[in-house]
């Protein structure tokens, strides 16, 4: 679950720019910068059959504003929270205020138990943080590791900001190992309605041997160094009689370091409600959920329309059928 750092963008106007490429990604991946508040947007698509099930697609995305409590403490924050497995779908919403946590489903919001807020206040105080302070860095994603024969691109606005944009080939191997990871920081987003799966290290040697291209665009702010946008791209040719991989990872940022309204939830129903809910939905979307398109559309209908707990409890019926 830990994540939170990204966001919305528009990006307009293009210029030529003669930065240094390496002094660029230096300055924004090993000089210290303020990421203290903004809107987030993270996009994550790992497309490929063997490694996703028969359909082959995970898709997860991460919206939302987020906003430092200082050193040392849990960000308060409010994550919109999308994960789709195939043609299985559920949004959820995450909310801190840095001394507790809710999940929002359905349209309805719960106190998460203080062994979860434990937990992740652990992995988030406890991550990896370099000295640059990045919230990539709290994922264990790390794009410093993997870069080789950056170029620049061009100067362009990034959500108002004046950036420089820089493209680079990666390490496919060091990076298909950072999608593991990824993936991890998936299973826990989904709240465990989805199994998500995993990269063995068989799958990750497997598919480093077939990388037909593996690219990461870096948008570094011009005034400061600071990241504003990451896409990460990596097309894996077919291999165990699958068709081909595409991985993709987008990280944006906008206001940086503004002011952030962040609404903490008022009327929130106790966890112990939700628990039989999950266990229940769990199940419905494991091995005998229905695999037909209908199925995951009319449950996501379903609770979206759910006016209590118990009218949210019979829409698993729409995924077995």
């Amino acid at each position: 679950m830990a994540v939170f750092a990204a966001v919305v963008g528009l990006i307009s106007g293009c210029g030529g720019s003669d930065a240094n490429p390496k002094d660029v990604l230096h300055r924004t991946f090993s000089e210290p910068h303020t990421y203290s508040s903004g809107q987030l947007d993270a996009h994550l698509l790992i497309d490929g059959q063997g490694l996703t099930g028969s359909n082959g697609k995970l898709q997860l995305s991460l919206q939302g504003p987020f906003r430092s409590n200082g050193k040392g403490t849990v960000p308060s924050f409010s994550m919109k929270t999308g994960l789709a497995l195939g043609t299985r779908h559920v949004d959820l919403v995450f909310t801190s205020d840095g001394k507790q946590m809710w999940l929002g489903l359905a349209g309805l919001q719960y106190t998460l138990p203080p062994q979860v807020f434990a937990s992740f206040s652990k992995g988030w105080l406890g991550g990896s943080a370099s000295k640059s302070g990045s919230i990539l860095d709290r994922l264990g994603f790390q794009p410093g590791q993997w870069l080789a024969n950056p170029e620049t691109v061009g100067e362009e606005k990034v959500g108002g900001v004046d950036a420089i944009h820089v493209r680079s080939h990666v390490d496919g191997a060091a990076l298909l190992d950072q999608f593991g990871t990824l993936l991890g920081t998936a299973g826990g987003a989904g709240g465990g309605l989805l199994n998500v799966p995993s990269l063995s290290k068989q799958q990750k040697a497997d598919l480093a041997k077939s990388v037909k291209k593996a690219q990461i665009d870096v948008w570094s702010a011009k005034s400061d160094g600071s990241l504003r946008r990451l896409d990460v791209t990596v097309d894996v040719a077919p291999t165990g009689g699958q068709r081909e991989t595409k991985l993709e990872f987008s990280f944006t940022i906008s206001d940086l370091n503004q002011q952030q309204a962040i609404s903490i939830p008022q009327k929130a129903r106790p966890f112990t409600e939700l628990s039989n809910m999950i266990a229940s939905v769990s199940g419905s979307l494991g091995t005998g959920a229905n695999s037909q398109s209908g199925g995951a559309n009319a449950f996501e209908k379903c609770t979206q329309q759910a006016k209590s707990l118990e009218e949210a409890k019979k829409c698993s019926k729409e995924l077995t059928g």
